[in-house]
């Protein structure tokens, strides 16, 4: 052994080839040497056997630990592609380090530090934790470049680095060249491979940078930045910040809770959450000048937390690559937390003039004055965004309504969703807009994102709509021929909406209102005029109407109720006479109950009973037209009757409804016993269980669906009424 140790020191590159097989193999007979069975059928001789085994490999296992402390303290001997074999023979005996890590030769130390950047072992890294503070600056850097290695490789293993480490992604930009890509000074030492290498499928079967030796990795880096007021390394603040994932530091506060360890893990949250002040600048100025892109990954995650929201937000807006923008963006939903969306609201896409075309006379880029671009920030540029994953364009686009945007700005972000081929993206992207802007959007292929655009671009909700011009009426008459039925519908109820359309819709009405309260001259006038052409009365009076403005159009709504013209308009004109507190006006009416049309006789009832409860007399021609052979006419009659002082006879008359043999007056019989079972009426009406009775029997019998329909909802209008009546006298809960 001592030979072969010697040997070794000496050693050419093509005796090493020799040498070190020799005591790997020494190193891999200590995992043979296992005791005999626990069951002998002669005890004695059992107990012999078994005290000699022991003894062979407590023998084994000391020679295993010479032979394996001789490969690391040379380790500059060991050849590349053996490095495999010694991991999986010497695992679990890399302690044997110890001493070699504090001999006074620096080549030994330097030795040390390369084998736990190649090995990847637990008890390696707890060893090169501690040399960051050695006296010769070139193992100290080397034990630095280790831990970044270590930690590269554990990083490698998680969701998130298995995504950074993919070639197909990463081939260009995820390639360690020198240390400096790390964010902190030195050479690269020849551990520090490339992406490719530390990729999970690119590391050898026997790599000791299992699983079970994580945490010790872990541990071993959590001892160095417990160490860094001594050392001042920031490479060990890299490490703790490719580690520390949501995962690690919610995994430890359940650990906590549930009384479980994993002494690694919880030492390095345990650090991060009471470091030192200078620890905590140290790694923020890591967060924001890091070339990793990880950097970014881990400002989306900490941004919530003092004190790292403003270095976050300074890594967040100053961009990164492509692969940072798909680690944060794919993380976007992060951003619904309450406090990290407060932080992210900071962040401002700003815009720049574009860069136009090269030109072939002049290496000069001069800036369009009129074409602008997005500044590089935590928006990605255009080539970008179509080459993101599903997850990371949906999460751009959700990025675009938290961050802090002017409405061109947000535009020029949106405009790269346009082709999107992900519709949950382009709808994302739609609804962060507003504007003009959404006009392209309105005619996407998606019925669902061209009709929330066109929802968008409704100016019904808009306080101000009333006073818009009609510039853009033909841009809705070419959206009312889009091929998606909701988008046509909404465009056409849009032109409805028109301020000229006089309250067409409700919504057109709505912004009727809001004119009026603007400038009503503008409006009566507008009404004034409308009433005066044959197409546009019938409008002119329903939104007089709705205003409350009909007494001051008395003279000309008595006109048309009076008129022999359009029978709508008559009907439409009687009704408005219910607020119109003239004799004439009620004269009007009153005239009108012996009109040829239905619907002006039922409208005239209406009127006259309307007046009678605001204190003018009733006519008696009211009641009379409770015969009329139109279902209307008698129904509103009859509810006339039911409030007056012969209830009696209009109740009977109300029962002789629901049994008539027409449909139309059953039909009006039920909604007329519904209203006044379920109102104020009820405590009045005679024969009130009889008629509920009838109501039940035509909503399960009756040969008309109309009837039943009409029937069933008046039933369950009753029964609120009693429910309401029972719970205010107090006695629901016993019934």
């Amino acid at each position: 052994m001592a030979a072969l140790a010697a040997g070794l020191s000496v050693a050419s590159s093509d005796e090493s080839r020799t040498l070190v097989p020799e005591l790997i193999e020494l190193v891999a007979q200590a995992r043979f040497a296992e005791p005999p069975p626990e069951v002998r059928p002669n005890w004695q001789k059992w107990l012999g056997l078994r005290w000699l085994s022991r003894r062979r490999a407590a023998r084994a296992g000391l020679v295993a630990d010479q032979a394996l402390e001789a490969l690391i303290r040379h380790w500059d001997r060991v050849p590349p592609d053996l490095v495999p074999l010694i991991a999986s023979a010497g695992r679990g005996r890399f302690g044997v380090a110890a001493d070699a890590s504090t001999d006074p030769d620096a080549s030994v130390r330097a030795n040390v530090v390369a084998a736990a950047g190649e090995l990847g072992e637990g008890a390696l890294a707890r060893l090169v934790g501690t040399m960051l503070t050695d006296q010769d600056p070139r193992v100290s850097a080397a034990a630095e470049h280790a831990l970044v290695h270590m930690a590269l490789a554990q990083f490698a293993r998680t969701r998130t680095g298995e995504a950074c480490l993919d070639p197909r992604l990463t081939d260009q930009l995820w390639r360690v060249r020198e240390a400096a890509e790390f964010g902190f000074s030195g050479s690269s030492a020849r551990f520090l491979p490339g992406a490719s290498s530390l990729h999970p499928q690119g590391q050898a079967s026997g790599s000791s940078t299992a699983p079970q030796s994580g945490d010790g990795i872990v541990d071993g880096i959590a001892l160095a930045c417990e160490a860094f007021e001594r050392h001042r390394r920031r490479g060990v603040l890299l490490c703790a910040m490719m580690l520390l994932d949501r995962e690690r530091l919610a995994s430890a506060s359940a650990r906590a809770g549930a009384g479980g360890r994993e002494p690694g893990a919880d030492r390095l949250v345990s650090w991060f959450a009471h470091a030192a002040t200078d620890a905590h600048s140290a790694l923020r100025t890591v967060i924001r000048a890091s070339a990793l892109p990880v950097a970014g990954l881990r400002a989306m995650e900490w941004i919530g937390v003092e004190p790292w929201t403003r270095a976050c937000r300074q890594r967040l807006a100053q961009g990164g690559n492509a692969l940072e923008h798909e680690l944060v963006l794919a993380s976007a939903h992060l951003a619904l937390r309450p406090r990290r969306a407060r932080a992210l609201s900071s962040i401002e896409l700003k815009s720049r003039p574009a860069l136009r075309a090269e030109s072939p006379t002049t290496d000069a880029e001069p800036r369009s004055p009129g074409r602008r671009e997005l500044e590089k920030g935590i928006f990605p540029e255009v080539s970008i965004v179509h080459s993101l994953s599903i997850d990371a364009a949906r999460g751009a686009a959700r990025i675009m309504g938290v961050v802090k945007a002017a409405a061109p700005e947000r535009e020029l972000a949106a405009r790269a969703f346009l082709d999107h081929g992900d519709v949950v993206s382009r709808h994302a992207a739609m609804r962060a807009l507003a504007g003009v802007g959404l006009r392209d959007w309105a005619f996407d292929l998606n019925p669902q994102v061209s009709a929330g655009a066109a929802i968008r671009l409704s100016r019904a909700d808009n306080p101000r709509a009333a006073e818009a011009d009609d510039a853009d009426t033909q841009w809705w008459e070419h959206l009312a021929r889009s091929p998606h039925e909701r988008t046509r519908f909404l465009a056409q109820e849009e032109l409805a909406n028109r301020p000229d359309a006089l309250g067409a819709t409700l919504r057109g009405r709505l912004l009727a209102a809001r004119r009026m309260a603007r400038a009503p001259g503008e409006v009566l006038e507008a009404i004034n005029a409308a009433l005066t052409e044959g197409a546009t009365q019938r409008p002119a009076l329903m939104l007089a109407r709705t205003l409350g403005v009909t007494p001051q159009f008395q003279g000309r709504i008595v006109e048309l109720a009076q008129g022999d013209g359009d029978a709508k308009v008559v009907a439409t004109a009687i009704a408005a006479l219910a607020d119109v507190p003239t004799p004439a006006a009620s004269e009007a009416a009153l005239a009108a109950l012996d009109h040829a049309d239905a619907r002006v006789r039922a409208n005239a009832v209406e009127t006259l009973a309307r007046k009678a409860r605001l204190g003018e007399p009733l006519p008696a021609q009211v009641i009379e037209h409770k015969t009329d052979p139109h279902h209307r006419v008698r129904a509103n009659c009859l509810r006339v009757g039911l409030a007056g002082p012969e209830v009696q006879a209009a109740a009977a008359d109300l029962a002789a409804m629901l049994r008539d043999d027409r449909a139309e007056h059953r039909l009006a019989g039920a909604w007329l016993a519904s209203r006044a079972l379920g109102g104020r009426l009820r405590s009045t009406l005679p024969d009130a269980k009889q008629l509920a009775g009838r109501l039940v029997e035509l909503a399960s019998d009756d040969a008309d669906p109309r009837v039943r329909r009409r029937a069933f909802v008046g039933a369950s209008r009753v029964m609120r009424g009693l429910r309401a009546a029972w719970q205010h006298a107090g006695t629901g809960g016993e019934r």
